[in-house]
């Protein structure tokens, strides 16, 4: 099988599982209540996923046996960025929300911040691939990782002394962090990471299949973070698989993790 007719069958299993989902979730974004979370971030993760896939579409459609034309790779590429930086505004405001810091979460804030990321990306990433600058992309790309990193650990340190979120709160916000870390570190780095430096490399051909197919997994991984910004079912699950139990006493000992 040729690459060609690989990116084609992965592409269609991404579209046909990824995108119906991904349209109900924006749907029920809008009619469930998430857990103390601003939904605006999560919804405009969604509609940036939904335009790389009907980007997906569209160049599938109309190549007509020829690779993708680079209209299309840049703007699947720009909302790539989209993405990308929403899912890092979202671990900042799990990180704001646990340390109690409101601004980012109000929403005059929450509309200029994810106006400002769908202009900032959509302008940059072009201007990046007119003038042949993809180490500067490669930087950007890895920018989030700070916030992926940091965010996590800030959070893990101040949920201790949150008495004012309860025990399957703090289970939800961990488990949040981990997703988006993975999705991170798996979906977006290697294949960032190959993109910038695998020419200097052989062995394109494999390692192309290899790296496309986990970057067209990062929108299906975003459904998922759905499922842990609200109460539900996974609560028990995630109380089954903490390692650490998490406790809320009283606000006079203060919150506290117990092995």
């Amino acid at each position: 099988m040729g690459f060609e007719d690989y990116l084609n069958v992965m592409i269609w299993m991404d579209v046909r599982v990824c995108f119906p989902f991904t349209l109900l979730a924006i749907g029920l974004c809008r009619m469930v209540q998430f857990d103390n979370i601003p939904a605006i971030y999560y919804t405009n993760l969604l509609a940036a996923n939904a335009v790389q896939l009907i980007t997906l579409i569209v160049t599938v459609e109309t190549k007509d046996g020829r690779f993708p034309n680079s209209t299309s790779l840049i703007i699947y590429g720009g909302v790539a960025m989209v993405s990308l930086y929403l899912r890092m505004i979202i671990a900042l405001e799990r990180c704001f929300f646990v340390i109690q810091l409101s601004f980012i979460r109000q929403t005059k804030y929450s509309v200029i911040i994810c106006v400002s990321v769908w202009i900032i990306c959509m302008l940059l990433f072009p201007l990046l691939i007119f003038f042949r600058h993809i180490s500067v992309m490669f930087v950007f790309s890895l920018i989030p990782s700070i916030i992926f990193l940091l965010c996590p650990i800030g959070a893990f340190i101040s949920l201790p002394r949150a008495a004012s979120v309860p025990a399957e709160g703090k289970r939800r916000i961990i488990a949040t962090f981990v997703l988006l870390l993975i999705n991170y570190s798996v979906t977006i780095v290697p294949p960032v990471c190959f993109l910038t430096f695998g020419p200097y490399y052989y062995y394109m051909y494999a390692g192309t299949q290899f790296f496309m197919t986990l970057f067209l997994l990062s929108p299906f991984m975003d459904l998922f973070l759905f499922v842990f910004m609200r109460e539900g079912p996974v609560d028990n699950l995630l109380a089954c698989l903490c390692c650490c139990k998490m406790e809320t006493p009283a606000v006079e000992d203060g919150s506290r993790f117990s092995v």
